[in-house]
């Protein structure tokens, strides 16, 4: 099991103590795996940054588990909070600033959490995709429209369908978007990004690992894979 893997699985133990709450739909785990697909399909100089201060990002994106106290204020448009503070950072050279990693982190919090289907903290259904699809590099030209259109088209029709075949849907669509956020940030704060994933390239989770834990530990599930996830470029 890899370093990320082993990184989520303390917030599986919080989500399994909480009762449900509307605010946040995607499991953590599963939101753990759309975040490290992301940093795979990242152009190689932020992908680089990402992996470097990954603890810091990681933090940032766990950032509604770590301040349950504030859950009910946690609104999609405050990602647009986030975003304008990571451009900054980035304009004004602090790639060695904790709080620039941070804020990516938190800017994909708020991304998932934005398109999440629904609570999902109470099934035991497989929720990790066999297989991610990257919908392709869109750049994020307008944050609040944008973030409008992501609650318009996947919150509100796909909202508490709890199916698999929409949770699939949903997870491809979050990895992309948190890589057209992260991407288009990194551009805007005036960062080269080089050549950027192909539209198509996949990531395939190779294997399904459950977790069950009993006496005082935690009992779930995750997808890792000993070789790491594989992904497929095209183009």
């Amino acid at each position: 099991m890899n370093r990320f893997s082993i990184k989520c699985l303390p917030f599986l133990l919080v989500a399994m103590t909480c009762l449900p709450d509307i605010s946040f739909g995607f499991h953590e785990q599963v939101r753990c795996q759309a975040f490290k697909d992301a940093i795979e399909l990242c152009p190689k100089d932020l992908q680089s940054f990402l992996k470097k201060n990954f603890d810091a990002v990681h933090e940032g994106l766990h950032f509604a588990e770590r301040n349950r106290q504030w859950r009910d204020s946690i609104r999609p448009q405050d990602g647009e909070t986030y975003y304008q503070r990571v451009v900054q950072d980035l304009r004004e050279g602090k790639l060695d600033d904790y709080n620039t990693a941070h804020r990516l982190g938190m800017l994909a919090c708020f991304i998932a959490e934005t398109i999440s289907p629904g609570d999902y903290l109470s099934t035991a259904e497989r929720l990790i995709p066999d297989e991610v699809v990257y919908g392709g590099f869109q750049r994020i030209s307008n944050v609040n429209s944008n973030i409008s259109g992501l609650i318009a088209n996947y919150r509100h029709p796909y909202r508490y369908r709890m199916k698999k075949q929409v949770n699939d849907f949903l997870f491809n669509v979050t990895v992309t978007q948190i890589v057209n956020y992260w991407t288009s940030a990194w551009q805007a704060g005036g960062r080269k990004t080089g050549l950027l994933a192909a539209r198509g390239t996949t990531i395939a989770h190779e294997e399904e690992v459950l977790y069950f834990f009993g006496g005082g530990n935690v009992h779930g599930w995750a997808k890792s894979s000993s070789s790491g996830n594989v992904v497929r470029r095209v183009g």
